[in-house]
C-alpha cells in the first residue's frame, strides 16, 4: 500500500511504495542468524525498511525481498543514521537479493542503478531482459534516487541482453580494443550486432573471426543471422586479397586457388555478391556465390564489366555499370530477376547506389550538373518504384533501413560558416540533424566552431544508429544512438545549439 508521509525536517513530501514491515524480534546487536535487531522509531516514522550487516555502516532499503543501498547523505538528509537501520546477520543479508531495478515513487521513472549512476529506462528494457521482472523493481523516493549520478545517455556494455536494447535517445558507447575503426568498416544488423575489422560485437562481447594474427579480415556486410562477408588478406602484402563468409566460427575462402576479390553483401537466405579482380587489377567483374558455388548466370551480363553492392532476401540486386560502351562514367541499375532498371541522375553523368531494403527502395548519390559556385556536385537520393527523391546536397556514409528511414552525412548551412558536411537522418517525412536528437553531456570531441565531431554509418530497422565520435584524445569510439518514437517539427525548430547558448549566455552578462 502507498504511505504518505511529510518530513518535518523541511524536505518534500515523499510518497513510498512499501509492504507492511514486518515484526522483529528485540535483540541486541549481537543476535544470533535469522534474528533481527529492533527498527528504529525514526525509520518506522518513515516507513523505511532499512537494514544493514552486523558491524557494518553499508545501509540498505527493503523492499519485496530486494535490497538497493542508500547513501549517508539520503540517510542525514532524512534526519536518520546508519544507527537507525536494524541489524542482520551477513548470512541473512545475502537472502535479500540485491537489485539493480528502482523506480521513482513520485514520477514512476524507472531506472537502472549502476556504480552509483543511475540510467532512464522505459518498460520495454525490462520486458527484454528475459531474467528480470517486474518483482525485480524497488521503489524509491526522488530524495534518494537524486543521490544517484543522472547517466540518462549510457549503459554499459557489458551488460548482457538477450537482444540489443536501449532507451529511447539512448546512447551506448563501446569500447572495442581495436585501432582500425575507419569510416566504413562496421555495418550494423537488424538484430544490433556490429561487424568490425576483425571481429563482431554483439550484446557486450565480441568474437575473433580468426585467431591468426598474419591476416586481417575486413567486413563488409553482416546479415541478421551474423553472417559476416568481407576481404581478408596477408598483413605483410604477400597474399591476395580473398573474399571470405565467416558463419558462427567458421571462416569460408570463397573461390578456388588464386581468386581474387571482395564480398560486399550477403542476404539472410546465406547469397553472396561481390567483385572479382581479373588480369592483376586491370578489369573485374562481379560475381554470386551461395551453396558453395558460383551462379554468375543469374547477373546482368552474367557478371562481366558491372560491380554488384547489394543484395536483399528477394534477390533484388544493385550495382553500377558503364552508361556507355568504353564510358569513363558508371550508371546505377536495379537488377531484378532478369529485369534491368537504371537508374537516372539529377542532370549529371553518375549515379551510385549503395543500399536496398526488402520494398525495393534504394538510397545512393547521383550527380547534379557542375556549376562553378558548386563544390558538392552529388545530391543523396531515395528512389522507389520509378521515383526518385532528393533528401540532400552531398552524400557520405549512406545507410537505408526497412522502414524507409535514411541517415548519412549531407550539407547543412551554418550561421557563421560556410555549408558544412553534417550527419543526417531522412525519418520518412523529413530531413532532421542528428546533433538535435543526441544528450548534450557526451564527453565527446568537439569541433572548434561548435557541435560533436562524429560521423553516422548505419540504421537498421529496430531505430538504431551506428557511428564513431572522438574522444577528448581523438581516438574513435564508436557508439549505438536509439532514435525517439516520434520527432516534432516543434521539437526542431526550438533546438538551439549548446554553442549558440554558450554564447548568448556570455553576450547577456557583457
Amino acid at each position: 500500500m502507498k504511505k504518505s508521509i511529510s518530513l518535518t525536517s523541511g524536505l518534500l513530501l515523499l510518497t513510498l511504495l512499501v509492504g507492511t514491515l514486518p515484526a522483529h524480534a528485540a535483540v541486541g546487536a549481537g543476535g544470533e542468524s535469522g534474528q533481527l535487531s529492533v527498527v528504529s522509531e525514526k525509520a518506522t516514522a518513515l516507513g523505511v525498511d532499512l537494514v544493514r550487516a552486523k558491524n557494518r555502516r553499508t545501509v540498505y532499503v527493503v523492499e519485496k525481498g530486494r535490497r538497493v543501498a542508500i547513501s549517508s547523505k539520503t540517510l542525514r538528509e532524512l534526519g536518520l543514521s546508519y544507527r537507525d537501520a536494524r541489524q542482520v546477520s551477513f548470512r541473512e543479508l545475502l537472502r535479500l537479493r540485491r537489485t539493480t531495478f528502482v523506480r521513482s515513487a513520485e514520477t514512476e521513472q524507472l531506472y537502472l542503478i549502476q556504480s552509483a549512476q543511475k540510467v532512464a529506462i522505459d518498460q520495454g528494457y525490462l520486458e527484454a531482459d528475459q531474467r528480470h521482472s517486474e518483482k525485480d523493481v524497488v521503489t524509491l523516493p526522488e530524495v534518494q534516487l537524486k543521490t544517484y549520478k543522472e547517466e540518462a545517455y549510457t549503459i554499459q556494455q557489458s551488460r548482457k541482453l538477450p537482444k540489443l536494447y536501449l532507451p529511447e535517445g539512448g546512447v551506448l558507447e563501446l569500447e572495442l580494443g581495436t585501432d582500425h575503426l575507419s569510416n566504413g568498416d562496421l555495418h550494423l544488423n537488424s538484430e544490433g550486432a556490429l561487424a568490425f575489422e576483425g571481429h563482431l560485437w554483439s550484446n557486450g562481447s565480441s568474437r575473433a573471426y580468426s585467431t591468426d594474427s598474419n591476416y586481417y579480415y575486413v567486413p563488409f556486410d553482416v546479415n541478421s543471422k551474423g553472417q559476416v562477408v568481407g576481404v581478408v588478406g596477408g598483413r605483410e602484402g604477400d597474399t591476395p586479397n580473398r573474399p571470405f563468409l565467416w558463419d558462427d566460427g567458421k571462416i569460408t575462402l570463397i573461390g578456388g586457388r588464386g581468386f581474387e576479390g571482395t564480398a560486399t553483401s550477403i542476404n539472410d537466405l546465406g547469397q553472396v555478391v561481390g567483385d572479382q579482380v581479373l588480369r592483376g587489377g586491370a578489369e573485374s567483374a562481379s560475381f554470386l556465390w551461395y551453396d558453395g558455388a558460383f551462379h554468375n548466370d543469374e547477373l546482368p551480363n552474367k557478371g562481366k564489366n558491372i560491380s554488384v553492392f547489394r543484395i536483399n532476401n528477394k534477390g533484388q540486386m544493385i550495382g553500377t555499370m558503364p552508361s556507355k560502351p568504353d564510358s569513363a562514367y558508371d550508371i546505377g541499375f536495379l537488377f531484378d530477376h532478369g529485369t534491368l532498371t537504371v537508374l537516372p541522375t539529377f542532370g549529371g553523368a553518375r549515379n551510385t547506389p549503395l543500399e536496398i531494403n526488402e520494398q525495393g527502395q534504394v538510397v545512393g548519390f547521383a550527380e547534379e550538373p557542375a556549376e562553378p559556385d558548386n563544390a558538392f556536385p552529388s545530391a543523396t537520393y531515395l528512389w522507389q518504384d520509378g521515383v526518385m527523391k532528393k533528401l540532400w546536397e552531398g552524400a557520405e556514409n549512406l545507410s537505408l533501413n526497412n522502414k524507409g528511414q535514411v541517415v548519412g552525412s549531407g550539407l547543412v548551412e551554418d550561421k557563421a560558416f560556410y555549408p558544412r558536411m553534417r550527419p543526417l537522418l531522412w525519418d520518412g517525412e523529413k530531413v532532421v540533424q542528428i546533433e538535435k536528437l543526441l544528450p548534450e553531456n557526451l564527453d565527446w570531441q568537439t569541433y572548434e566552431w561548435g557541435p560533436f565531431s562524429y560521423t553516422v554509418q548505419s540504421i537498421n530497422d529496430e531505430g538504431y544508429i551506428m557511428g564513431v565520435a572522438n574522444k577528448k584524445d581523438y581516438t574513435p569510439l564508436p557508439f549505438l544512438f536509439k532514435l525517439p518514437a516520434t520527432i516534432s517539427q516543434q521539437q526542431l525548430d526550438q533546438w538551439i545549439a549548446p554553442w549558440e547558448r554558450e554564447q548568448e549566455d556570455i553576450d547577456l552578462q557583457q
